[in-house]
């Protein structure tokens, strides 16, 4: 008997897993997922659950292998395609998710006359998103919201993430080549796509800063981000109470989600969030203090925890010139900073997203 094809083999691992997450879901009251309004927001498996986790991740990435083998290779190369962004910057600069309540439906023409936007191309700008599942039709003409228009209408921290995707990132990605067919490797922020494509001499945090409406929505958007990783495998994987009552430096620390979740649990520690001074400004009020810059001195020996969150390698290219940096890297960069920096030890956190640096300070 010969063996199962490929896409057999996907196909079955593909069900057996759905199966296993499914029933996670419905053991555990969980909404399963789906593209109608009343749908869950987030699919969010906690970290303790390794084996739904690894079997979640599993069904991910066989869902996309099975997707690419079906098209075949000309159908892949031929559908890589920027219109995804433009769409959806369409439906974000036109504030379209907003021109109608979330439980109702209307016309393309009512969407039309709400936004300022040609009846045409309301039409095909919403008939693509429709294709990712933003918006549907119900029936000929008609449109209502699905979970994906909703949080657009409803959370204005996702607006401001899809605004720095589809601005932001998409102007950085698409001149990205230039800049390294005009600079190389980059040796300064600013020669980078997020700078050509944005027709400055600034890099992308300069640039944020002589804008300050971009630089609330970046703010914004990264604390968006930043509530997708839970904070239990920061807390528990290492040993904050032994710290007493040390001082810990969230560095871009935005309105200080992490830390504010730290100082919940051990009240000893002293904290403090950088970033830029109207960011820390405009965040919640909180026993966190801001400030421009940290500033390491006195006879003691200091300890500071960088967390360092891996981003994307071409993000960084593209916003940067830089790249995703391996602990070698980090350990090169603060002893060029200063020989008295030494890297004590690096804590993995459960769930391979992040990793935490402990960082000591050996200056007198």
């Amino acid at each position: 008997m010969s063996s199962p094809t490929k896409i057999l083999s996907l196909a079955a691992t593909i069900s057996e897993a759905t199966a296993i997450v499914n029933t996670y879901f419905t053991t555990h009251n969980l909404p399963t997922p789906s593209f109608e309004v009343s749908g869950p927001t987030r699919i969010s498996i906690p970290p303790h659950e390794k084996e739904v986790s690894k079997v979640y991740a599993e069904v991910l990435r066989a869902t996309m292998e099975l997707h690419h083998l079906m098209l075949g290779p000309t159908a892949v190369l031929m559908g890589i395609s920027p219109v995804d962004s433009l769409s959806l910057n369409c439906i974000y600069t036109y504030k379209i998710a907003h021109a109608f309540p979330v439980d109702s439906e209307a016309t393309f023409e009512h969407i039309s006359d709400q936004c300022g936007l040609d009846l045409i191309d309301t039409r095909r700008i919403l008939r693509h998103a429709m294709t990712n599942h933003i918006f549907q039709e119900i029936r000929p003409g008609s449109v209502t919201h699905t979970a994906a228009s909703k949080l657009l209408a409803t959370n204005s921290l996702v607006e401001d993430f899809v605004g720095i995707a589809s601005e932001e990132r998409f102007q950085a990605a698409a001149h990205t080549t230039q800049a390294l067919q005009k600079w190389g490797y980059a040796r300064a922020p600013n020669q980078s796509g997020f700078s050509l494509g944005h027709q400055t001499t600034n890099g992308l945090y300069e640039e944020l800063r002589s804008h300050p409406s971009r630089g609330q929505r970046w703010a914004n958007a990264m604390s968006v981000y930043a509530s997708k990783i839970p904070l239990s495998p920061l807390i528990d994987s290492y040993e904050w109470s032994s710290l007493g009552s040390a001082t810990i430096a969230g560095v871009g620390g935005g309105y200080g989600p992490v830390s504010i979740g730290l100082a919940s649990q051990f009240p000893l520690l002293n904290f403090v969030v950088q970033d830029f001074e109207d960011v820390v400004a405009d965040g919640p009020a909180a026993e966190i203090g801001g400030t421009g810059k940290v500033v390491l001195g006195g006879g003691e020996e200091v300890k500071v925890s960088f967390i360092l969150e891996l981003t994307m390698d071409l993000n960084m290219l593209s916003y940067f010139g830089s790249r995703e940096r391996s602990i070698e890297d980090w350990e090169g960069i603060f002893t060029e900073a200063d020989e008295r920096f030494e890297v004590a030890r690096v804590v993995d956190l459960e769930g391979g997203m992040n990793c935490l640096m402990e960082v000591l300070w050996k200056g007198e």
